[in-house]
């Protein structure tokens, strides 16, 4: 009422600061109750305040606003606890630190997409990078993008090489060593198991025979992935299909795997309850493996979907019925796109 009856006033009527003061407290009190104040009334007020009254006006509902909307530090949601509550479907208690070895390397690349897609999984709080060259690395992985993301904050570089790695897994949680040497993954895997590491997932693309590793690790409550890739050749995810199969059945002359594609297929792996455990083959697949995959895109499936309805020991009855279908069948959309390129007469 204070404040609808100071409005009123006659225009040439200037406010006096005590006037201000009333303003000020019936606009808090407006506020605090109706989080609003009346449009109407502020612009007949305004024509009646001096430009010092206005600043201090405006000052006032500044201060309110920011106290009203201040919440302490204690009532905050953690980064981690927030990140926990959008993930689903872990199933290899991933958590704490994970070590990534076999990158950073290469002069030609940068290698930033595998530690992007663990970091993207919001359960590793330190992602170790493990590299031969620690000033390399930093410009390889620090970027406007890692800042961004965040990736820079639980990012850091222990310098060695895979062939050190054994002497690295104090404090680690999880393992992802990708591009593995044969000769050594053995070993390296019991190293893993003595430092406690709970979670591996290991890329090798060549002839190995996991199964002292499996042996190792049988019954002691780690949780394990093996992967026995085709030769990696530099590439994109996406721009090939994938097939995943039996260990022991070997690969043929021709048959690859795009990086990309590995590395979102290993790091995918420790957020895939039915990937625990297993072991199998990975390559490059053909016409009806694509077929797969875009039908699985189709039903609006996300790429960890895709490596789980894809990966070894599933093999959905749809994917089958795919594959039955002869490749030179287009499909609706196909015949569409197909027209529309045709020249007009």
């Amino acid at each position: 009422a204070h404040l609808y009856h100071i409005s009123r006033f006659p225009p040439p009527r200037i406010l006096a600061w005590r006037d201000l003061f009333a303003i000020v407290s019936s606009l808090l009190e407006l506020t605090t109750r109706h989080s609003h104040a009346p449009a109407a009334a502020l612009h007949r007020l305004a024509a009646r305040l001096t430009t010092s009254m206005k600043t201090v006006l405006a000052l006032a509902l500044m201060g309110f606003g920011a106290v009203t909307a201040w919440v302490p530090m204690s009532a905050r949601l953690p980064r981690s606890v927030a990140r926990a509550s959008s993930r689903s479907g872990v199933s290899m208690a991933a958590e704490g630190t994970c070590l990534v070895s076999g990158f950073l390397d290469a002069q030609e690349r940068t290698d930033q997409f595998a530690f992007d897609v663990l970091h993207k999984h919001g359960v590793f709080n330190k992602i170790i990078a493990l590299c031969p060259d620690v000033s390399f690395a930093k410009k390889r992985l620090i970027s406007r993008t890692a800042r961004y993301s965040g990736l820079i904050n639980v990012l850091e570089f222990e310098e060695g090489t895979p062939a050190t790695v054994a002497d690295k897994f104090a404090g680690v949680n999880s393992w992802l060593a990708f591009d593995a040497d044969p000769a050594q993954i053995i070993s390296q895997v019991g190293a893993a198991k003595a430092a406690g590491v709970q979670n591996i997932v290991a890329v090798v693309a060549a002839d190995v025979d996991f199964s002292p590793a499996v042996a190792q690790l049988e019954g002691s409550g780690i949780s394990y992935t093996f992967i026995q890739s085709a030769p990696i050749v530099d590439g994109k995810e996406g721009t090939n299909p994938f097939v995943c199969g039996e260990v022991g059945t070997g690969f043929v002359a021709g048959d690859v795997i795009t990086r990309d594609e590995a590395v979102r297929i290993a790091a995918e792996c420790f957020m895939i309850e039915s990937a625990a455990g297993k072991s199998f083959t990975l390559k490059n697949g053909d016409d009806s493996a694509m077929a797969y995959l875009k039908k699985l895109r189709g039903e609006g499936k996300s790429r960890r979907q895709a490596v789980k309805r894809s990966s070894v020991n599933r093999h959905p009855s749809s994917r089958q019925e795919i594959i039955r279908q002869p490749s030179s069948v287009k499909t609706s959309r196909d015949h569409v796109r197909y027209r529309r390129c045709q020249p007009s007469p």
